[in-house]
């Protein structure tokens, strides 16, 4: 009786026990899923949808990341395009501006040509003399070029610029002893009260060479335009 019981005992536990299921294999859910991830994508219709997707999303980075070449300020939401200002601007001096670079490029070649350089020693030694004749006149070169809107790179180009031409024109920019005495004796007031007059004879002589050098460019530059093959393909 008691083995009875006990076999009955059994066999209810048996038959309250579930039956266990069998779950797929990790290595089975991957197969399944990139099977039919495979599928998807060789769709046509869902392969011109992942496209436009991919390429909207590209769109969006590079308008997000590219921001600021794009856009040039926000006003209450509105964008202002970089495009527009570069618009305005080369109305307002775009003839001036490209002309500027035309003759910047002109003096490069002729330079070239020459086989004349100028150095970056060059370069600060002659900034370091227009430092100092600021200074001289209680002025700050910094100061002057922020307000000018000049960086110092762009001041560095333009020294480079002008140390090219006098080493290109040389002796016709050069001030002789007889056109400063000539000028001296016929505008002697010109630092009549000055205390050092040697400092005031160097200072006029200096301001003398600039004048000629400006003139002698004008006339050079004239020249070398008047030679130059230059297309345009805008009208300002």
């Amino acid at each position: 009786m008691a083995t009875t019981k006990t076999a009955k005992k059994t066999t209810s536990v048996s038959k309250k026990t579930p039956a266990k299921v069998v779950k797929p294999t990790k290595a089975a859910r991957s197969s399944f899923s990139v099977s039919d991830l495979q599928k998807k994508v060789l769709d046509p219709k869902n392969r011109r949808s992942l496209i436009l997707a991919i390429i909207v999303i590209v769109l969006i980075l590079a308008i997000y990341l590219g921001k600021g070449f794009l856009v040039a300020a926000l006003v209450n939401g509105q964008p202002v395009s970089r495009l527009a200002i570069i618009h305005d601007l080369e109305k307002q001096s775009g003839k001036a501006a490209l002309d500027a670079v035309v003759t910047r490029m002109l003096v490069f070649q002729e330079a070239t040509k020459k086989n004349i350089t100028a150095s970056e020693k060059d370069i600060d030694a002659e900034i370091a003399k227009i430092r100092s004749q600021f200074q001289a006149q209680g002025q700050n070169l910094d100061q002057l070029l922020a307000a000018q809107g000049l960086t110092k790179e762009k001041f560095r180009d333009e020294v480079k610029v002008q140390i090219l031409v006098t080493k290109i024109l040389g002796d016709k920019v050069k001030v002789t002893d007889k056109e400063f005495n000539d000028f001296l004796d016929k505008n002697k007031d010109l630092i009549a009260n000055e205390k050092d007059q040697n400092a005031a004879k160097a200072s006029l002589r200096q301001q003398m060479g600039q004048q000629k050098l400006a003139q002698k460019y004008q006339e050079w530059i004239a020249t070398v335009k008047k030679n130059a093959k230059v297309t345009t393909f805008v009208n300002y």
